[in-house]
């Protein structure tokens, strides 16, 4: 039995050899230099992200925006209280609408008795 090593031979390493590293070193220096256009272009967006924040224009508007916010959800709360409010006049509403309708059904039951008695009393009187 004879064991195979799969190590390359000399002649086989020489002949892919000095290709691989340059090829390799291409590679490396394109991906480098991207790199480093990146690299260069988040800089500059960085800076004029600081520039602008430094503005007293953009200081302003933040402050009035933050501002803003603040009496947007103050007037959210009080629309929030009236609409409950609105809710529980409407039911206390609602409540007096049909006691007031029961009133006024017991009122003419009342007259309807009253117009039968009187109706009953005349004609054991005639």
């Amino acid at each position: 039995m004879v064991l195979v090593c799969c190590i390359p031979t000399r002649g086989v390493y020489k002949l892919y050899s000095p290709a691989t590293p340059v090829f390799y070193l291409a590679i490396i220096h394109n991906k480098n230099g991207k790199q480093k256009s990146l690299i260069d272009a988040m800089l500059k967006e960085n800076e004029e992200l600081s520039n602008l924040l430094n503005e007293s224009e953009v200081q302003n508007m933040f402050s009035s925006i933050k501002h803003c916010h603040g009496q947007l959800v103050e007037l959210k709360k009080k629309l929030m209280f009236l609409h409950k409010k609105t809710l529980t006049l409407e039911k206390r509403a609602n409540v007096l609408r049909v006691a007031k309708q029961r009133e006024a059904l017991q009122r003419e039951h009342q007259k309807e008795s009253m117009l039968v008695r009187e109706q009953e009393l005349i004609s054991k009187q005639s």
